[in-house]
């Protein structure tokens, strides 16, 4: 560490600036680490490169970890070679996941999946037990294991996560994924003649959506045109109708700004333990921009919402239609909801309630 104590971290994001959990977990940090006596640089871990780029961005981390008091990896899978040398190389090894990459996804885990039902997938999950001791063992686990091994502290999204990783490495922080409060407008709610239910993500979450259509269908059956299912996302076939159904191409220019065009926002998953690892990111990111939210009560999401007080909680279709049409029909639920909230993310989940804390772990660490 410098004379003057400003750590210099060197960060290895997954993905860089183009990943949007990059960009959402460790970018948004970077305009105000200085305040907090950090340092910051960042060399992307990239995916769709040759052999010899891969050679040449190994060998580059290896040589700035000389140079940093911290070498800060985001869900960087780094191979077994490369991180023995990163080990004898770095001072301090930071470990940042925001998913339960040793678990495999819900379609392939989760009942409420045909997917998972099917006889290939019962075949594979037999496998796993069998081998591995573990029905939804992740190819993937092994080599985080290994760098969980080499690590010094981890900054883990959520308390599973945490508790995954304590198996390895002793010191931890719990940081979920921060909303910059002061980028994204507060949503006015009014008597809307047509009430948008929003969601936003990628399309492999899409699938999720698709787990509750009878709750969407029994909206449609009641409310008609008064209401539209709005899905932002890469395109992809949704399975879901019933309810006037929007879909709207997601770019980085419209990923705050197209909350305004949302009245409700929603975070339906399925209860299994991939989604027990998720963070919570787009309800935090709902709340924030002032919508009154609907999550399934798993994992992190029953930390964030309080039923009834900053949101509800919706585990059946019953439960979803019942939730989403109370927000419908009472357009000053959708504002003091939505406000309550927003004060939570601002209290608790935006960057200047998580970053502290990061940065005090860091400092800690070295």
């Amino acid at each position: 560490m410098s004379k003057n104590n400003t750590l210099r971290v060197v960060c290895v994001p997954v993905g860089g600036e183009t990943f949007t959990a990059a960009r959402d977990r460790i970018y948004i940090y970077f305009d105000t680490w200085k305040e907090y006596g950090i340092e910051a640089t960042a060399i992307p871990w990239r995916f769709m490169i040759s052999k010899q780029e891969k050679t040449a961005l190994y060998q580059k981390i290896v040589k700035e970890a000389k140079n940093h008091d911290i070498v800060y990896l985001f869900r960087a899978m780094v191979p077994a070679k490369w991180m023995r040398r990163l080990r004898e190389n770095a001072k301090c090894l930071v470990w940042d996941f925001d998913d339960a990459i040793y678990h495999v996804p819900s379609t392939q885990c989760s009942e409420a999946f045909p997917q998972s039902r099917s006889i290939p997938e019962k075949i594979k999950q037999v496998y796993r037990l069998c081998a591995r001791q573990n029905r939804y063992y992740s190819a993937r686990q092994p080599i985080l294991n290994q760098i969980l091994k080499n690590c010094d502290g981890v900054v883990a999204g959520n308390k599973v996560l945490a508790k995954y990783s304590s198996q390895f490495v002793e010191r931890h922080v719990i940081a979920p994924s921060p909303i910059d409060v002061t980028n994204i407008s507060a949503k006015q709610h009014n008597g809307t003649k047509t009430v948008v239910v929003g969601w936003t993500g990628t399309p492999s979450n899409i699938n999720y959506l698709e787990t509750y259509k009878e709750a969407f269908r029994k909206l449609g059956d009641k409310y008609g045109g008064r209401v539209k299912l709005k899905v932002v996302s890469q395109p992809r076939a949704i399975d879901i109708d019933g309810i006037n159904l929007e879909f709207r191409q997601w770019t980085p220019e419209i990923d705050k700004s197209v909350l305004m065009t949302f009245d409700i926002g929603i975070m339906p998953l399925t209860n299994d333990g991939w989604s027990a690892g998720k963070c919570g990111f787009k309800a935090l990111l709902c709340m924030g921009a002032n919508l009154p939210t609907v999550v399934s009560p798993v994992g992190i999401n029953t930390e964030i919402i309080k039923d009834g007080q900053n949101g509800f909680h919706a585990a059946t279709d019953e439960e979803w239609a019942e939730k989403l049409g109370h927000l419908i029909e009472d357009a000053h639920l959708r504002k003091v909801l939505g406000e309550n909230g927003r004060q939570t993310v601002l209290t608790e989940y935006s960057r200047e309630a998580i970053q502290p804390r990061i940065a005090a772990f860091l400092h800690k660490l070295v």
